[in-house]
């Protein structure tokens, strides 16, 4: 989050910009996916709560990991960096990428057949 070259603030700028745009771009897709179910999907109590669990629980861990990043971003695009380059680096390497790691177990994790298997297992 170092701006004091305008290469800096050309970086922190670039990477804020690709960051809200694949978010961006990843919450229109999960809209879009929700929207192609089926008129009775959607409006089965019971389908249309847990297409939209899901579709949150996603939506917000991706978020959650995104929004310090993007928050730190910006204060150090307006001239008030809160944190050093030595403290974004280590929010950019360990902090970022946990969605990534996290998505593959939350796919699992919220189908209802993991589950089943899950709660079997636990109850031998």
């Amino acid at each position: 989050m170092d701006t004091a070259h305008a290469s800096g603030m050309c970086y922190v700028f670039t990477l804020l910009a690709f960051g809200a745009a694949a978010f961006v771009l990843m919450l229109f897709c999960y809209v879009q996916i929700y929207m192609s179910l089926s008129y009775e999907t959607r409006h089965a109590a019971k389908g249309e709560a847990s297409v939209a669990r899901k579709i949150s629980v996603l939506i917000g861990t991706n978020f959650a990991c995104t929004a310090p990043v993007i928050f730190f971003g910006f204060t150090a695009l307006l001239g008030y960096p809160l944190i050093d380059v030595t403290k974004s680096k280590i929010l950019l390497v360990f902090f970022y990428p946990i969605n990534s790691c996290a998505n593959p177990f939350l796919y699992t994790i919220l189908t209802a057949s993991f589950r089943r298997e899950a709660f079997s297992t636990v109850a031998k």
